[in-house]
Formats: C-alpha cells, structure tokens, sequence
C-alpha cells in the first residue's frame, strides 16, 4: 500500500503541474482582463450617450413634424401671416387639448385678421411680384431697331428681347 501513494501524490503533482500558470503570464492575464473590463465600461458609457443623443433627436424630429404640419394647416386655412398665426397656434396647443383643425378654427375667428378672408385658401400667400414687360412692335423695323440698341448698349436685356423678337418672327 504504501506503493500507491507515491503514485497518487505523483498523479496529484502531475496535476497540479498541468493547471500551475507562471506567474508572468498570469499578469499578463489579469491586465488583459482589466483593460477588457475597462473598455466595456466605456462601451456602455458611449451606448448610453448615444442612446440619450437618439431620444433627444427624436423628440427634435417629432417637434419639427408637428411644426410643418401646422405650417401646412395654416396655409391651407388661408393664414397671411405664418409666423404669428403658427406662434399663436403653438400656445394654443400647449395650453389645451384641442387638435390642430379645432385650434386654427378658434385662431380664425379670434383674429381673422391673420388670414384671408377673400379666398379663404391655399392662394392666400401672395406671388412674387414680376417685372413689367413692354412688348416691342412686331415688323422688320422693330427687329432691326432692337437690333442696333443691343449693340451700341451691349445690355443683355436688350440681346434678350431682340432674340425673342427674331424668334417670333420666324414662321
């Protein structure tokens, strides 16, 4: 019997040998492991950051959403002044539970003054303005006069309107 212990305690030496890490890899080990947790933590760091920047954006967009579709109502409903009727329809918003078509309703008549009240429409905004246009006399001597004023001038106006000028004349 006392033949088998030495076996056993050489079998145990065996094992313990086989699990025994040196000592410079087991640091080198643990450092591995503390700069993986560290960077896990700054990881989760940045999700929860990233996470927070989404919400905020997201709550940005739905605002901008509802601003343009109150935009849109207005110039539907005829509203002259944007600006004052979409602020004025905002604090309406934020102090009641009313929906927009009711709140622009009220706004109407209110102040009708913000909206236009001979179309009541989306031709409420007014159109930009445009330069008169004099139409110059047709013939060949209107075209040969245009001609000499868009040379001596070098304007481009002048070139333009005798270009279109020489182009209606074309048949």
């Amino acid at each position: 019997m006392s033949h088998e212990q030495p076996t056993l305690t050489q079998d145990q030496t065996v094992e313990e040998h086989n699990q025994l890490v040196p000592v410079s890899e087991s640091i080198r080990y643990r450092k591995r492991a503390q700069a993986a947790e560290q960077q896990v933590e700054s990881l989760s760091q940045q999700v929860q950051n990233m996470q927070t920047q989404l919400s905020q954006v997201q709550s940005q967009l739905d605002q901008a959403n509802q601003d343009q579709f109150l935009t849109t109502a207005l110039v539907a409903a005829g509203a002259k002044d944007i600006e004052a009727a979409t602020l004025l329809a905002k604090k309406t918003l934020s102090d009641s539970d009313k929906d927009v078509n009711a709140t622009i309703a009220d706004l109407r008549q209110q102040r009708p003054w913000l909206f236009d009240t001979t179309t009541g429409g989306p031709g409420a905004l007014a159109h930009p303005t445009q330069a008169a246009r004099h139409d110059p006399p047709a013939g060949r001597e209107a075209l040969h006069q245009l001609a000499q004023k868009a040379r001596s001038s070098g304007s481009r106006q002048d070139m333009q309107a005798y270009l279109r000028l020489r182009r209606q004349m074309k048949p």
